[in-house]
């Protein structure tokens, strides 16, 4: 019980929160939450779900707190894909760069646009999307960046989903319907990394584990 009320206690110090200001967001009485966080009472099963929601940690962390090798094992997963997307993304621009005037004078002479093609389409939103993850690997290394609001987490998921739906409709557009402000669609979605980077953004803080 008294690492319960420990657990009960940081969590509202985590967000900040008074016990008079905590109590009144899960209706009940500052003395209430004071008997938790001093061990005399603890609250049932429907009061402590709507701490969990309140304080943004899940029930679980409330009761038995964070396991620290877990919490060592998630920062060397970060710090994993930091570095193994970092590889990937800086490859991919390496390549493209390289590779970039060879493929505009292969089209000159010979006309043949699938280099070009996956060059454009494939190889930079590729680089943006890894570039966007292997970022987001490092800050979540450096600080704990999850999510722990179910509601909030999915929010991030579906915009993520529908984000990457949207990016995808509008480039199969520019393939198949040419015609179609091809010179807008090459300096905003090719040039600018954002349009590729937020989806990524989105999505990696929906999917992030606890």
């Amino acid at each position: 019980m008294a690492n319960f009320a420990k657990n009960i206690k940081a969590a509202r110090l985590g967000t900040k929160l008074t016990q008079d200001e905590l109590a009144e967001k899960i209706s009940v009485t500052r003395q209430a939450v004071s008997n938790w966080e001093n061990g005399k009472t603890e609250p049932d099963i429907d009061t402590l779900t709507k701490l969990a929601e309140v304080t943004n940690v899940t029930v679980e962390e409330l009761i038995y707190g964070i396991n620290p090798k877990d919490e060592e094992r998630d920062v060397k997963t970060y710090k994993r894909l930091a570095i193994i997307f970092g590889v990937l993304a800086i490859s991919l621009f390496l390549l493209i760069l390289v590779f970039t005037p060879a493929i505009n004078e292969y089209y000159k002479y010979y006309y043949i646009t699938w280099p070009a093609f996956i060059g454009l389409f494939v190889c930079k939103p590729a680089a943006y999307i890894f570039a966007a993850i292997s970022i987001m690997s490092l800050i979540a290394y450096k600080n704990d960046i999850r999510i722990k609001n179910k509601k909030v987490k999915l929010t991030f998921l579906i915009a993520g989903i529908i984000s990457f739906i949207l990016l995808t409709f509008y480039e199969l557009s520019a393939v198949f319907f040419p015609i179609r402000a091809f010179v807008n669609y090459y300096m905003f979605l090719i040039k600018n990394p954002l349009p590729h980077a937020v989806p990524t953004v989105l999505l990696y803080l929906g999917l992030i584990k606890k």
